[in-house]
């Protein structure tokens, strides 16, 4: 079975997407955990709307930012480190 990460296209569109962004982004956030397929905050501050506070992976690399990590004030990039 295909999934995303083997289709070189998606994860080029993906990245044009994100680049677009102006601002933070998910993407960029050094705090953050990917396990299998979702993002989590690795301080436990919910990001998503699932029952894990979790993101989906896809949602982060098309440069999507919740509310809450756009007010972060432990969001690190790394400049920032």
């Amino acid at each position: 079975m295909t999934t995303i990460w083997d289709r070189e296209d998606l994860l080029l569109k993906l990245q044009e997407d994100r680049e677009t962004k102006k601002g933070r982004t998910l993407f960029d956030c050094l705090k953050n955990t990917v396990k299998g397929e979702r993002v989590f905050c690795s301080f436990g501050i919910p990001i998503g709307k699932s029952n894990d506070g979790s993101l989906s992976a896809v949602e982060m690399l098309r440069g999507v930012t919740p509310t809450t990590c756009k007010n972060c004030d432990k969001f690190v990039t790394e400049e920032e480190e």
